[in-house]
């Protein structure tokens, strides 16, 4: 796993958080692709329930949490059922984006152009603060804006 994707991401300019809901097995406007360890593989997609977009103190404090996590490729599963989707840009640039389920305990990532798999994390004090900071985020609308 490329470590910019773990303990060592940098802090973000803006972070985008979408909160994901039920699995759609086709593509529809305003869902987030559910990508599994097959190459090319976005045969399922979560209706986003809402967005929110973070910049400044609030994306340097998510981004944060996300190093704290203690990351653990024996705790990855194959399959996933994301609570929320995450979009680290720089700039105008996206550089990472994921889907994190914290009832299976993993994220999607992309180890090379057009492949993607899945990374594990325990399931501990360091992913439920994540996951409450998620939780608390005031997402109004899945349309986007601030």
């Amino acid at each position: 796993m490329a470590p910019a994707l773990s303990t060592s991401l940098p802090d973000y300019e803006r972070v985008e958080v979408l909160q994901l809901g039920d699995t759609v097995a086709l593509p529809l406007a305003n869902t987030f692709p559910i990508r599994g360890d097959q190459q090319g593989s976005d045969s399922r997609h979560a209706l986003i329930l809402s967005r929110k977009t973070l910049t400044g103190p609030g994306a340097t404090e998510l981004c944060g949490l996300w190093r704290k996590l203690t990351f653990d490729l024996h705790s990855q599963a194959k399959e996933q059922a994301p609570d929320f989707a995450l979009r680290f840009y720089r700039a105008d640039t996206l550089e990472f984006e994921t889907s994190i389920s914290f009832r299976s305990s993993n994220f999607s990532y992309s180890p090379a152009p057009g492949a993607f798999s899945f990374h594990g994390f325990l399931s501990d004090g360091d992913s439920k603060a994540l996951e409450a900071r998620l939780a608390k985020i005031d997402t109004p609308n899945p349309k986007g804006g601030d």
